[in-house]
């Protein structure tokens, strides 16, 4: 599928939405999308997406990749003008967070930051 590889982003305002498979993260992509602007969502690819992003008409202007990805983003990505991080989002509050899985989110967000 074309929306897992990395585009020259050089020429276009570029915009990394972390974990941004969601309505929120979809609606900020259009717009951004709409208005010229290239967009990457980094986010867990075990869910489908394809019915999210159906409403988007320029799919040329986006890439999702899988967040296991973000090591190589350094090198692959030649310009970030914006980041939008919805990694503090969860959907279900009852359930405890591991340490592991903070240590994980931690990882992401440090090398999220490390990007721009």
């Amino acid at each position: 599928m074309e929306q897992y590889k990395l585009k020259s982003t050089s020429k276009f305002p570029t915009t990394l939405i972390v974990k941004g498979l969601n309505p929120l993260g979809i609606e900020i992509a259009k717009t951004l999308i709409d208005q010229g602007g290239y967009v990457v969502i980094l986010d867990s690819l075990h869910q489908d997406f394809d019915d999210q992003i159906e409403d988007i008409d320029k799919k040329h202007m986006l890439s999702i990749l899988d967040l296991s990805s973000i090591t190589s983003l350094d090198s692959e990505m030649r310009r970030i003008d914006y980041v939008f991080y919805f990694g503090h989002e969860t959907k279900n509050y009852i359930s405890e967070l591991s340490s592991q899985e903070f240590l994980q989110q931690s990882n992401y967000l440090d090398s999220i930051l490390d990007l721009v």
